[in-house]
């Protein structure tokens, strides 16, 4: 017959592997996901950019002018222009979104739905350069993907 102490080990070792999903540091965890947008936005903020340029795509079930990819001009925070890139088509400026706007979307998704959200941040000045979010096959959520990112110019 077992001891009570031997009953105690073996029930606390076989709760390891059920309490490891629990970890904060999994990085899907609302707590590791704040975590990490916090570390990205101090970075952003202290590079003090407030004009740069970008080109974004989204992976959605939207229409290819929604979809880009855009080249969006931001000058002092605001956007300044969109132009949608396969047509030099010129598009209203809320078509997109700043970076600050897009720290947003990340805090609203790390929220609503931590699960399903993934974001890559830049190493260099800390904007997500890729979010996916959302329940995409349900045309619920997007991949977003910025590239082409040049600060000073948003003109």
């Amino acid at each position: 017959m077992p001891s009570l102490r031997h009953l105690v080990a073996t029930l606390a070792l076989s709760a390891v592997p059920l309490l490891s999903g629990c970890s904060t540091d999994d990085p899907t965890s609302p707590t590791q996901q704040l975590r990490q947008l916090s570390v990205a936005e101090s970075r952003w903020k202290a590079a003090g950019i407030r004009d740069y340029s970008f080109t974004v795509t989204a992976g959605c079930l939207c229409l290819p002018v929604v979809a880009g990819p855009l080249r969006v001009s931001v000058r002092d925070g605001g956007i300044v222009g969109v132009r949608y890139e396969p047509s030099a088509e010129t598009l209203p400026v809320t078509s997109s979104r700043t970076v600050e706007e897009l720290f947003a979307l990340v805090r609203a998704e790390a929220a609503a739905n931590p699960a399903r959200l993934r974001v890559t941040y830049d190493a260099a000045y800390g904007f997500p350069a890729s979010i996916t979010y959302g329940e995409i096959e349900r045309d619920a959520g997007a991949v977003i993907t910025i590239t082409r990112f040049t600060p000073g110019t948003g003109g």
